[in-house]
Order: structure tokens, then sequence, then C-alpha cells
């Protein structure tokens, strides 16, 4: 049995325990979530996609061990110019994308709002905005395409972006530092996600991958600000993401999985 954590996934686990299944454990954030704790005692393994998880490996039984981020690798296959071509863009103006993860996020989407005739100023805008929660309110602009929702187009937008915002969450900021995508995160600031996302993203400050700005300090004007800082200083965050190494979690993953069955084969 294979988890990524989340309370739907704990009396999976302990049922898989409970019959003699082996457990694998894949954690996505830098600190373990709390699903991922309660499950970890269940498991063989709890895969890392932060190094400095194992960290935690005393208190877990050293059953941690790093592997590395799991990413979508068609996202290698965007284009740039189906990207400008999809939104209308400018192919020489900066293109700044903006995302709030798969349900979008309302006070990043009301920010926007209010920044947008400041922002497009500097920038073309393609905003994400989440199912539902596009502000029909929000007039044309020349240089503002906003979606509810992508999926295969998700590869030419980030192909084309210049920076993007995004919040802190572990596949999308990978995903970002794949495709060597400078990012301006703003962490969740409520509920489960608070601690998870907010690591993330001080860990990716500290790499040179990213500009933070904490939910508590959002406004118009230091959204503006966070930026063009982000815009500033993007040479200097993608040769950071250059020398990061990202590769073989997957392989690594599935070498621990077919271990687990052939000892429970064999065993």
């Amino acid at each position: 049995m294979f988890s990524l954590g989340g309370f739907v996934a704990v009396p999976v686990v302990i049922g898989a325990a409970m019959n003699g299944i082996p457990v694998i454990i894949f954690e996505p954030d830098l600190h373990p979530g709390l699903a991922n704790r309660i499950s970890r005692k269940f498991a063989q393994v709890m895969c890392t996609t932060f190094s400095k998880s194992t960290a935690f490996d005393r208190i877990f039984d050293g059953k941690m061990t790093h592997v590395g981020p799991i990413v979508r690798e068609e996202l290698k296959l965007g284009s740039r110019a189906r990207g400008i071509g999809l939104c209308g863009f400018n192919e020489e103006l900066p293109i700044l994308l903006i995302m709030g993860g798969s349900q979008g996020a309302e006070r990043i989407n009301r920010i926007v709002k209010e920044a947008l005739p400041k922002l497009l100023k500097s920038y073309q805008v393609v905003h994400i905005c989440g199912i539902g929660k596009m502000d029909l309110s929000i007039g044309h602009y020349a240089g503002y395409r906003p979606f509810e929702y992508v999926r295969e187009e998700l590869a030419d937008l980030m192909a084309m972006a210049d920076i993007i915002v995004s919040r802190a969450g572990s596949n999308a900021i990978h995903e970002c530092l794949l495709l060597r995508k400078p990012m301006l995160l703003i962490p969740h600031a409520i509920g489960g996600t608070l601690t998870g996302q907010t690591l993330n993203a001080e860990y990716f400050k500290d790499a040179g991958y990213a500009e933070v700005l904490y939910e508590s300090d959002l406004t118009k004007e230091t959204f503006l600000k966070a930026v063009d800082r982000t815009y500033s200083n993007q040479k200097s965050f993608v040769d950071a993401m250059k020398v990061s190494k990202m590769d073989g979690a997957v392989d690594k993953v599935l070498g621990f999985i077919e271990m687990a069955v052939n000892e429970s084969i064999n065993g």
C-alpha cells in the first residue's frame, strides 16, 4: 500500500498493516503532516521530498529516507509560443503567472484585483483563479488573461511565464523549480497547511529559489513591491535553481515498493 498522506489515508494504512500488507509513505512537505506522523508507525519506510525532513528520523524510528520530489515531467514539454498565443500576449513584455493552488486562493484573487491596474503597467498577467472564483466584475484589460482552471494548458502557461506567484504546496513549488521559474510564494496562513507551507516557502527562500510574502503582510502595496523584487532578482533565483538536483525520485520510490512486494511474497 502506497500512501501520500492525508486523513483519508490513515484508516487505509492501519487496515493494510493489520492485514500484513506492507506500507510505503511519501511525505511531500518539509514538516511531516499529522496524518503521516500517525501512519509512519505502521509503515516500512517514509520517503521524503526535502532532505531536511530526515532530521525527524530519530523521532520516526529510523524509517525516513530522502528521495526528492515527484513532479510531472510532461511540464517540460510546454511551449512559450503556444502560451503567448493562447493568451494573446505580446512577446516582448514580461509575463506574470498567478496561481493559488487547485482550489484557487480568494485572498490572493482579491489582492490581484486591487493591484491589477498598476501591475499591467509593467507586466502581462495570466491568472488561474480557481473553479467558480473568477471575478466577472473585473472588466476587460489588455494584457490580463484569467482562467478558472487549466489542465494541459498549464505546461504552456508555465513555459511562457517570467515569474510565478504561487502558494507554497510542495508539488507546485517543485514544479516551478523543475522549470527554473523564479517564484513569489504566499504560503497558506490558516488550517492544517499552515506549518507545512510556511516551512516549504522558507526553505525555498533560504535556498535562493524564491521570494516569500506572508499572508499576514499581504496588501496591495506589499504585493506589488514583492512582485517587482522577484522580477528584479530573477537571474539570481534561476542561477540558484540551476544547481539543484531533482532526478530519480520515482525510481527510488518504485524500488522501495518492489522490495516490499518481494519481501511480502517471499516472507
